[in-house]
């Protein structure tokens, strides 16, 4: 069991180094495109959006929407990704014996080497902002860490899902735009009333989004039962989709 579990590490750091040399060997800016796509996006919300929905965030909206769009691309890069990572190696996946969860955790890791990446960005705004360290930074680990096991669960359920209804990655882009916008991604959601107010508290993105924005722009520590519940909810979502993962494996090489 130990010697497997050190096998499938190896594999894992192995195929994100992969993953990551083929992504960005051969692009000019290099790693520098983890930084164009949250930084155009900022671009757009900031001068488009967010002047004409006067949306009223308590902070400058720049910086608000920033700790708000990198960990959301954290996991829609996981997942869009992570969705073709079965099907796109179907000589690892169909003949050769290893822990094939590694293949979508692994686009797991690029994103997360972007998000550091991007990070960049969001470091230059707080300081441009004025806005100096607190001790609450202390639980950005933590943050990070209950958000990377909702982020692998859903990249295991999704690389097994395309796989076996090819009809899920088409609906993909859909599903994520939809659910960016039912995030406090770029619009405070905290305002809404009514049934769909009820629905989106449903949404596991929303107290991690929170707890992200809590600890880096107002120096508090996350909501104690909002985060503890989406902690218990994103540890259980990444045990289940393990599990999933594994029942499903054995149809894995029929389905290439």
């Amino acid at each position: 069991m130990w010697r497997e579990q050190v096998a499938g590490r190896d594999v894992l750091r192995e195929l994100a180094r992969r993953d990551l040399l083929l992504r960005y060997q051969h692009a000019w800016l290099g790693v520098g495109w983890a930084l164009s796509g949250p930084l155009v996006n900022l671009g757009i919300f900031t001068t488009v959006v967010a002047p004409v929905a006067g949306l009223e965030t308590g902070v400058p909206y720049a910086l608000w929407a920033a700790v708000g769009l990198l960990p959301w691309t954290l996991l829609a890069s996981s997942i869009r990704f992570a969705a073709t990572s079965l099907s796109s190696n179907p000589a690892l996946v169909g003949k050769i014996w290893f822990p094939r969860e590694a293949l979508p955790l692994a686009t797991v890791l690029v994103a997360l080497v972007d998000f550091l990446v991007a990070n960049v960005l969001l470091v230059a705004l707080l300081g441009f902002h004025g806005v100096a360290p607190s001790l609450a930074w202390i639980y950005v680990p933590v943050v990070l860490a209950v958000e990377l096991a909702f982020v692998a669960g859903s990249a295991l359920l999704i690389a097994m899902a395309t796989l076996f209804w090819r009809d899920v990655r088409f609906a993909l882009e859909i599903v994520l735009t939809a659910w960016m916008f039912a995030s406090p991604v770029v619009i405070p959601t905290d305002r809404l009333s009514g049934p769909v107010a009820r629905v989106l508290e449903y949404n596991p993105m929303a107290p991690i989004l929170d707890a992200w924005r809590a600890t880096l722009l107002r120096g508090e520590a996350p909501d104690t039962y909002a985060f503890l519940a989406v902690t218990l909810f994103s540890i259980g979502w990444f045990l289940g989709a393990w599990w999933i993962f594994h029942r499903a494996e054995p149809g894995f090489a029929e389905r290439l």
